[in-house]
């Protein structure tokens, strides 16, 4: 029986066709053990603009001086949507260098807008926990 990691990433998004209004976005994904990293599945919401959209992409582990985790996603609207972001753990901010991820939202069209998330350790870390007991579909 495979076991699948999920875990929600909150925040919000600036699109750079309205510069001055932050909108709410949500990033939920699952994992699973792929070939060189995580395999991810699952859906981004970009408030005003995408509701659930598919999303599938890696998370990989970049070894080194200073290690890191990759987020390399795409998103499975028309035009199709990259996002690819780095965590870098840092001891001067142990915690959010490791729960709070930026990005740009990139298209066909060129930059639509600036994506901020967070994992929220005291409301999420149990229910990412648990998903490890359960098996996946």
């Amino acid at each position: 029986m495979k076991r699948q990691l999920s875990w929600t990433l909150r925040g919000t998004w600036l699109p750079y066709g309205t510069p001055d209004v932050v909108r709410p976005a949500e990033l939920a994904v699952h994992a699973h053990k792929g070939d060189d990293g995580l395999d991810l599945r699952g859906h981004l919401t970009l408030t005003g603009w995408l509701d659930r959209a598919p999303v599938v992409g890696t998370l990989s582990w970049i070894a080194g001086l200073r290690p890191s985790v990759r987020y390399r996603l795409t998103v499975a609207v028309d035009p199709e949507l990259t996002l690819d972001f780095t965590l870098r753990p840092r001891l001067s901010q142990p915690i959010d260098s490791v729960t709070r991820l930026w990005t740009e939202v990139i298209s066909a069209r060129g930059t639509e807008g600036l994506l901020h998330l967070r994992f929220d350790i005291r409301r999420d870390l149990a229910p990412h926990l648990l998903s490890l007991l359960r098996p996946s579909l």
